[in-house]
């Protein structure tokens, strides 16, 4: 019974470590898609603003 219970805590603490880096990756990739949609609205901005005639005289 105790080696069951050993070698469950084993997977567990095997599956803990495949979820914390998963989550690692995860959080990285969210900063990297952050990053890109703030390039992505700048870029937006200033393509509307070339388009669109300025309104100040």
């Amino acid at each position: 019974m105790l080696e069951q219970i050993a070698a469950r805590r084993a997977e567990l603490n095997v599956f803990a470590e495949q979820l914390v880096k998963q989550l690692a990756e995860v959080r990285a990739e969210q900063g990297e898609s952050v990053a890109t949609m703030r390039v992505v609205q700048r870029i937006s901005e200033q393509v509307y603003a070339a388009r669109v005639p300025s309104r100040r005289q």
